[in-house]
């Protein structure tokens, strides 16, 4: 592809006293699709009938690996020597701007990992894959949030342009997350299952790329962030959930 029909987030990770590693993400302009330069034989763990995602659509018969794990496991070989502890300073290039920050190995990974979780093809994931075209690195549980419900509503309203169905409640959100933690869950199965066997696999789970996840509901989270619409949006003294007045 030219550059015209790409674009590259660079990750670049720079260990005290030691190497520098940098991570090009190619992705496709238009769909934003993960470009692979070169595709490797994918471990064992990552084939669709071991990850076993309940929320997974995809045949078996058509493809026999999970995007995500593959593109996962592609990652890690990069940092197979490496603990989620270690302090790194990470300098992220996107299209228009540079941002850098010292930080820990996982939390950096983390952040990119998210580019490929949701860029690979995983039709779960692919709900989220508007957001990597404005990529926040480091993302605050409220910057995420914050991010997810305006890419939500504004394909809800473009949706609604083209006279298809749209929803503005946010359950549509809430059933995207829940599947999305679905997927977390059976991908951080299948490789803590290999990794007593798979030295790859093991050093994804060193480097602690699953957390938890967020817990709280989007309306919880959403609560957190109704102070910054008042008074230009919400009187100051509305509560939650009250009707606008007339």
């Amino acid at each position: 592809m030219s550059s015209s029909e790409t674009f590259c987030i660079q990750y670049r990770i720079a260990f005290p006293e030691s190497e520098t590693i940098e991570v090009p993400v190619l992705l496709a302009a238009r769909t934003l699709a993960l470009v692979r330069e070169s595709a490797t034989t994918p471990p064992a763990w990552t084939a669709l009938a071991v990850v076993n995602c309940t929320v997974c659509p995809l045949a078996r018969d058509t493809h026999s690996h999970c995007p995500v794990a593959v593109h996962l496991s592609e990652l890690v070989v990069r940092f197979a020597t490496h603990y989620s502890y270690e302090k790194i300073a990470l300098t992220v290039t996107t299209p228009e701007r540079t941002i850098s920050a010292a930080t820990s190995l996982q939390a950096a990974l983390s952040s990119l990992a998210g580019i490929y979780m949701v860029t690979a093809g995983c039709p779960v994931m692919d709900h989220l894959r508007p957001m990597v075209r404005f990529h926040l690195p480091l993302a605050t549980e409220h910057e995420t949030i914050y991010r997810a419900v305006s890419m939500y509503l504004l394909g809800q309203y473009l949706r609604r342009q083209q006279g298809l169905s749209a929803e503005f409640s946010l359950d549509g959100l809430e059933a995207i997350y829940r599947d999305v933690h679905q997927v977390n869950r059976a991908i951080a199965k299948a490789v803590r299952a290999a990794a007593a066997h798979d030295a790859h696999a093991n050093a994804l789970v060193r480097l602690d790329l699953f957390g938890e996840g967020v817990k709280r509901s989007t309306q919880e989270r959403l609560a957190d962030l109704r102070y910054l619409f008042m008074p230009s949006y919400l009187p100051p003294d509305s509560p939650p959930g009250s009707p606008a007045s007339p």
